[in-house]
């Protein structure tokens, strides 16, 4: 969750996502040239698995970077799990 001091976690996600090449691209204004480099390394960085904001988390299950997912404030979460549950008492009625 955003805010979360798991770098172990992170780092951990970010080393099983696996290795990938890398460019970085590079500009110099005064000579208005550019320069790409390429590196092998890892396909994600931890800081790059950190969420947003406060409204984001990472779900990651057994260390995978797995995926972001956007938290809901309590009342939505309420009013989503009544319609979750009107859905299937309908579903259950036909």
């Amino acid at each position: 969750m955003y805010g979360s001091h798991e770098r172990d976690v992170m780092e951990s996600a970010a080393f099983w996502a696996g290795n990938a090449t890398r460019s970085h691209q590079s500009h110099d204004n005064d000579r208005d040239s550019r320069s790409t480099s390429r590196h092998f390394g890892n396909a994600l960085e931890p800081a790059e698995l950190l969420p947003r904001d406060a409204r984001e988390a990472r779900l990651m299950p057994r260390g995978t970077p797995g995926e972001m997912v956007e938290l809901l404030y309590w009342d939505e979460f309420v009013a989503y799990l009544d319609e979750l549950r009107a859905a299937r008492r309908e579903e259950r009625n036909r």
